[in-house]
């Protein structure tokens, strides 16, 4: 993974990755925007998504809850 920090606020905008198996290669990137401090932790609550340079996804979080210990069914413990 690559991260690109924003060298005037410290903030982590965009992560890239490139995944390559045989003879393909796919580049994947995120940009994070719309920062907000929640419960003293500063959190991106939107995302843009691409694969090879192509818009895949647009993310928004409307909902925050920071502490929580039960993941539900994404709980990688269970």
């Amino acid at each position: 993974l690559d991260y690109f920090v924003d060298a005037s606020t410290g903030r982590v905008t965009n992560v890239s990755a490139t995944l390559r198996f045989g003879p393909m290669t796919l580049e994947f990137a995120t940009e994070y925007s719309s920062f907000q401090v929640i419960d003293g932790a500063l959190v991106p609550l939107a995302e843009e998504n691409y694969a090879s340079g192509r818009h895949t996804a647009t993310t928004r979080i409307e909902t925050v809850e920071l502490g929580v210990q039960d993941l539900g069914p994404f709980d990688g413990a269970r």
